[in-house]
């Protein structure tokens, strides 16, 4: 018997080390709003486990708004984050369950910061002391890496 071939689909490229950046077809893809990119790199770095709408929340709008607006903006960017996902092809990469967690399908993107802790390390994905930089709840990932 010969080994079940993997479909050919591609991969969304997602960038962790240094600042958090996410390219389609190898160009940088475009968000309408910053919440939404923040949004997927939370949940990128959650390497597939789901997170509820109140945990995301409190991590990426911190004590700016109250409760209930953060709820609200929520729902905004997550509908915003999956029509732009959706249009360079990669609808399925964000998960949305029936119990309202949220997660990504880590096999549709291929990421430096998945590779170095699976260790599958190579030039351009090693870790340098920087990890999305431009998010202040990333920084209790950079233990952990620096133990890896």
């Amino acid at each position: 018997r010969t080994p079940v071939q993997a479909d050919n689909k591609k991969l969304l490229e997602v960038q962790c080390f240094g600042n958090f950046e996410v390219f389609a077809d190898g160009k940088p893809m475009k968000f309408k709003r910053s919440k939404e990119m923040e949004l997927l790199a939370y949940l990128i770095s959650l390497k597939g486990a789901s997170a509820n709408r109140n945990e995301i929340c409190l991590n990426i709008f911190e004590e700016s708004v109250s409760p209930d607006t953060a709820a609200t903006n929520f729902r905004q960017i997550f509908a915003s984050l999956k029509k732009d996902l959706a249009r360079q092809g990669f609808e399925d990469v964000i998960i949305h369950d029936s119990k309202n967690a949220y997660s990504v399908d880590v096999a549709l993107i291929h990421c430096d910061y998945y590779d170095y802790i699976t260790g599958k390390t190579t030039a351009g994905n090693t870790y340098q002391g920087e990890f999305m930089n431009q998010y202040s709840w990333a920084e209790q990932y950079i233990y952990s890496l620096e133990n890896i």
